[in-house]
């Protein structure tokens, strides 16, 4: 449905409400000269929209760090972490395709380190995170909180 403003007054109306009010009928395309089509101006997002928005946001970049790949081993997906595991506790060694595709033979001490490395590295983000969160539930500002350089 069509709205119009009155350039005096501001009023907003519908093209029925404008013909009834004035007692004249007009094509959408040939407005009388007092009536436009007002341009909409998005509402500003409140805090908590702010807050909401920069939280998924710093959520998306926790989870990114969370499954980084660790000395090049991809860790992202739980079908990656049990078959490094398998891998750690059953061969001596492996000819390992690298998240950055190249085979390099890793040892199951190797594998091993990444596999304990994993959890520490969540652990640690996930510390990271909650203080996040922390200063975003007393920001004014949520855009100016973000993730350390590491």
């Amino acid at each position: 449905m069509n709205r119009y403003k009155h350039t005096e007054t501001g009023e907003i109306k519908t093209q029925q409400q404008w013909q009834n009010e004035l007692g004249m009928s007009f094509h959408a395309d040939r407005l009388p000269e007092f009536l436009i089509v007002p341009q909409y101006v998005a509402p500003e997002p409140t805090l908590e929209q702010r807050r909401e928005r920069q939280r998924q946001m710093l959520k998306r970049e926790r989870i990114e760090r969370v499954s980084a790949p660790i000395n090049n081993v991809q860790v992202a997906t739980p079908e990656d972490r049990e078959n490094v595991q398998w891998a750690a506790s059953n061969v001596e060694s492996a000819d390992w395709i690298m998240a950055d595709n190249t085979i390099q033979t890793l040892t199951a001490a190797e594998l091993q380190v990444v596999i304990s490395q994993y959890p520490l590295r969540k652990m640690e983000l996930f510390a990271v995170y909650a203080g996040l969160l922390a200063q975003l539930a007393e920001s004014n500002e949520p855009e100016l909180i973000i993730w350390p350089d590491n």
